[in-house]
Order: C-alpha cells, then structure tokens, then sequence
C-alpha cells in the first residue's frame, strides 16, 4: 500500500507497484501483485497510459494529475478525488465510483459503460 506521502520516493514507490500490478493482469493473477492504492496521494502525478485495470484505488487522490488514456477499467475508485485531472481517453468501464469526485475535470472521450455509481460528486 502506497504512502499518504508525495514525493521521489512515494512516486518511486507507486510506480514499482504498477509494474507488479501489469505483472498480475498480464499473468492472470499467476504473478505479480494486484495494485493496493487505497488512500494514495497521487497529486500531480503523471500516470499517462498507466494500466490500473482491476487496482484497489478507494479514496486515492489524484488531483492534479495526468490520466490522459490511463485504464482503470474494474477499478475500485470508491471515494477516490479527480478533481482537475487530464483524464482525455481513460477507460472507467465497469469501476466502482461511488462517492467519487471529479470537479473541473475534462471527460470527453471517456468510456464510462458499466459503472458502478451510488453517488458520484461532480
């Protein structure tokens, strides 16, 4: 699980993590890690095209942050704040997003089908 910390090593930290969750997606869950990501802070981080697919993200902060094409398609991202994220092209197919907060944030071309939504704030 990552930090509440954001700096060097936190970003180090998650990116190790990510590599061991497309380790897990790609192996059907033979090797790697499943990505555990709950309450990160990710402010301002660039995770562009980053493979999030089925990741426990539940109230992780990504204000501020690149997310232009990434895939959290399954993802668990109950609570998780997008407030000002680039999320241009990012799949949320089948995500969890109960509780969610996307504030100013650009959603065009992004594949919302399947969601899971009990309230969302926008």
């Amino acid at each position: 699980m990552a930090s509440k910390e954001n700096g060097l090593g936190m970003l180090s930290s998650v990116h190790a993590i990510i590599r061991e969750h497309v380790r897990w997606l790609k192996s059907g869950g033979m090797s790697g890690e499943r990505a555990n990501l709950r309450g990160a802070n990710l402010r301002g981080a660039n995770l562009r095209g980053v493979n999030l697919a089925q990741a426990i993200l539940c109230g992780a902060d990504f204000r501020g942050a690149n997310l232009v094409q990434a895939d959290f398609r399954g993802a668990d991202l109950r609570g998780a704040n997008f407030e000002r994220t680039l999320m241009k092209g990012a799949s949320l197919l089948g995500a969890s997003l109960e509780m969610a907060w996307f504030r100013n944030v650009d959603l065009s071309g992004v594949l919302f089908e399947k969601i899971h939504i009990n309230k969302m704030y926008h």
